[in-house]
């Protein structure tokens, strides 16, 4: 008797088709069906001059001049898809990144959710995988200062955060 193997069609397709977003660029084609993955750090700076931490998944983006400072890699997006699939499947959201000019302040939402009064969209980092659909996921939480800046870490980090509050967990990463 001979052996069937099956391949699932989203892995099929996830070895043809990749989305990058490195470029901080949203695409127009958001709903069409979208494969990956394609991962992308998201990496973690801060400026001690103006106490603001910023998040990014392209480490060209920052230039020395900035006076912002790597600090740690907060974890793994998708950088391309599982966005959407119209005939079932894996369904993510994308993590996007937003700046309020009076605080200088960077602020990330998953699907754009909750995002405070002041702050204008700068584009999408990547996208989460919804959790548990694999098993080395993990919490990112937000934290805030009194200050107006954020802080986001995974639940496994061992960093502290004196003087900021915990705003719960927010969006989920890999350690790929």
């Amino acid at each position: 008797m001979k052996k069937i193997y099956f391949i699932p069609i989203v892995l099929l397709v996830a070895l043809f088709s990749f989305k990058s977003v490195n470029n901080l660029k949203v695409s127009s084609n958001d709903s069409a069906i979208q494969t990956g993955p394609q991962f992308v750090h998201l990496l973690r700076y801060y400026n001690a001059h103006i106490g603001r931490h910023i998040y990014t998944t392209n480490p060209n983006e920052l230039t020395a001049a900035s006076g912002y400072v790597y600090e740690n890699t907060v974890g793994t997006l998708y950088g391309s898809g599982w966005v959407s699939n119209p005939t079932g499947g894996i369904i993510s959201a994308g993590v996007y990144r937003y700046y309020n000019s009076s605080t200088r302040a960077h602020f990330c939402s998953l699907g754009g959710t909750k995002v405070p009064s002041g702050f204008s969209f700068e584009g999408l980092l990547g996208y989460q995988v919804p959790y548990p659909l694999f098993t080395m996921n993990y919490n990112v939480g937000q934290y805030h200062n009194p200050s107006g800046d954020y802080f986001y870490k995974t639940d496994i980090s061992t960093e502290t955060t004196p003087g900021y509050t915990s705003d719960g967990d927010v969006f989920y990463v890999t350690n790929n």
